[in-house]
């Protein structure tokens, strides 16, 4: 394990009112637009990037939490970061000894202060000018400086927007950093010099070359005169053995030399990537450093799915620490579970953060929603609400049920406007789920949708479904709903876990569906290829079924037609099913699971 950020604490800077995060030896902050992933690096970089200039850590009134009525009146920013996992590098315990706040695990304390200067005493400050900043650590914040902050440090590969220029600009590009690095031999570099000049010579013995030199210089002199005249002149580069190295450019597509203006911005942002990665690797080789950790911001930019996941994996094998803020599903889709942070702006505090480092999850259901996030993209991540459902028939129809609902202004509701996910657990397990989303882990408002599933056992009446969503309870809850099931009160038991937004059915999703929509099934049933036989086949079973369904709790009832959406496979028919169902009523519990994730998302952005 290398050294690595063990938790953040942000406070009244930007963004954040509070921020308390524990972290892992990777983090991958995500989070939508605006919300602060960038002013949260740029926080870790007041603490520990030693290329910071001490003048742009005198912060400016802007920088204050925009909440605060009057931050100016004594108000005090700070970012604190826990430093852990250096236990065995002994260059990492020298330089933080004195910032050591625990000894198992090993942990150390650095932390950045705007602050009313100490000078000041009990009066108030009268401006920013009386504010000061300080870098102080440990138990006794005790004062630390650059020696600190270059050894142990934070190195940040910025959000790739203008890769190619960053390359043009011979000043800014980090090929002249890895260049200039290099040790060149004077003499050899001289002989190069000399041929240079040959045939920069005898290319300017061609006459159209040479006449079009003569007519920039002449077009000079009349333009400014002999006074203000730069003496322009042709040629292949700097002869100067000291400017030489200048004309090295990074060339694209093998030998094929083509210019980096010529590549894709993808190619740009890869090749500047690796040339930041190779000036870092450098240090590390050298020693320049002892312990780092790289902050990487919004590494997808111009490049396609499939390469962001590569990219991400790659820097996930480095031995260092690595913290990402990204919007991509696609890098979240693989970041291992326990590095996710999920920051959600709220209007009265801020931004606040969640993180999944100290979740507690049994092995295999670690290894299971590990899974569910590559293949799904970890679209949950990114929502501000989500509905868990069973399978991918739900994923269709209940969107197509939510169009019926009207927001304030009276249009009409569109989930992902809300930002509300509809997630298939693709089974009945949904306690792994309900753990990542509860408030121990990212604290994302959900409600729960599933089958009743009635069974007969002991001669009895049990639905499956309540007994299901019981066991997604705290204890307390799920004694009190024991005892409702203990006597078969199932309606008061199927209240009770609404309560606590676990909606369950009556049966299956498409029985519920039949019994208030039985002609949109049956249209639905005829338009997939199916022979005309089965087709009056499978109305004959809906109307079946309706007469049947004062019965409707008991089992048998309706599994022909089940059976023989089952063969059809009940996502192809759902999707068909959708169409014929947006805008209409929903079954009950699935309205009442739509209303509420609605007015969750609402109170959760309005009220926190």
């Amino acid at each position: 394990m290398s050294l690595y950020i063990s938790r953040l604490q942000i406070k009244n800077f930007r963004n954040f009112k509070t921020l308390d995060v524990a972290l892992s030896t990777s983090s991958v902050v995500v989070g939508e637009n605006k919300v602060g992933k960038s002013n949260l690096l740029y926080a870790l970089r007041l603490v520990l990037d030693a290329s910071l200039p001490d003048s742009a850590r005198m912060l400016r009134p802007e920088d204050f939490f925009d909440g605060l009525p009057d931050p100016l009146k004594g108000e005090v920013i700070e970012i604190a970061v826990e430093l852990s996992g250096f236990g065995k590098n002994e260059g990492a315990k020298a330089i933080l000894f004195n910032y050591l706040i625990k000894q198992s695990p090993i942990t150390a304390r650095l932390a950045y202060q705007f602050r009313p200067t100490q000078s000041l005493g009990e009066h108030e400050p009268s401006g920013i000018e009386d504010y000061e900043f300080v870098l102080v650590g440990g138990l006794k914040d005790s004062p630390f400086g650059y020696q600190v902050r270059n050894y142990v440090g934070l190195i940040v590969l910025p959000a790739l927007r203008d890769a190619e220029g960053e390359l043009a600009n011979w000043r800014r590009s980090p090929l002249r950093r890895l260049v200039d690095g290099l040790k060149l031999p004077s003499k050899r570099m001289k002989r190069i010099s000399e041929s240079l000049e040959a045939v920069t010579r005898e290319m300017l013995k061609i006459p159209a070359i040479g006449d079009l030199a003569t007519s920039i210089k002449t077009q000079t002199r009349d333009m400014v005169g002999d006074l203000h005249g730069t003496e322009p002149s042709l040629g292949l580069a700097s002869a100067d053995p000291k400017e030489l190295t200048k004309s090295i450019k990074l060339l694209v597509d093998g030998a094929k030399g083509r210019q980096l203006s010529e590549a894709s911005l993808g190619t740009a942002n890869v090749l500047f990537l690796a040339l930041l990665m190779q000036e870092f690797e450098r240090k590390m080789q050298n020693k320049d450093i002892v312990s780092t950790i790289l902050a990487i911001e919004e590494p997808e930019a111009h490049l396609h799915p499939h390469l962001q996941r590569v990219l991400f994996r790659y820097f996930l094998r480095r031995k260092y620490s690595v913290v990402v803020t990204t919007h991509s599903p696609h890098i979240a889709s693989v970041a291992p579970l326990e590095s996710l942070v999920v920051l959600h702006a709220h209007k009265k505090n801020g931004t606040c953060g969640r993180a999944t480092s100290q979740l507690e999850l049994e092995e295999w259901e670690q290894h299971d929603i590990q899974r569910y996030f590559d293949v799904t993209k970890a679209e949950m991540a990114f929502s501000k609400g989500i509905i868990l459902v069973e399978g991918i028939a739900e994923q269709f129809v209940v969107p197509a049920f939510a169009e019926r609902f009207r927001t304030e202004s009276g249009e009409q509701v569109d989930l992902d406007r809300f930002g509300i996910s509809v997630c298939a657990v693709h089974g009945t397990d949904f306690t792994p789920y309900v753990k990542l989303l509860g408030p121990d882990g990212l604290d994302i408002p959900f409600v729960v949708v599933t089958d009743g599933d009635p069974a007969v056992r002991n001669g009895a009446l049990a639905l499956r479904g309540i007994r299901r969503g019981a066991n997604l309870l705290g204890d307390k809850e799920k004694e009190r709903v024991a005892k409702l099931i203990e006597g078969e009160r199932w309606d008061e038991a199927r209240t009770e876990l609404a309560s606590n937004c676990i909606f369950v059915g009556t049966r299956t999703l498409e029985l519920d569906i039949a019994e208030i929509h039985p002609k949109q099934l049956i249209r639905a049933f005829e338009e997939l290829p199916v022979s005309s036989k089965a087709a009056t086949a499978f109305s004959q079973e809906v109307q079946a079924f309706l007469k049947e369904r004062k019965n409707a709790e008991t089992p048998g009832v309706g599994e022909a037609m089940i059976a023989r959406i089952d063969r059809i496979g009940k996502g192809r028919f759902a999707q068909r099913l959708a169409n014929k169902l947006a805008g209409r009523k929903a079954p009950g519990y699935i309205a009442d699971a739509i209303e509420i994730i609605i007015k969750r998302v609402r109170d959760n952005s309005e009220s926190t």
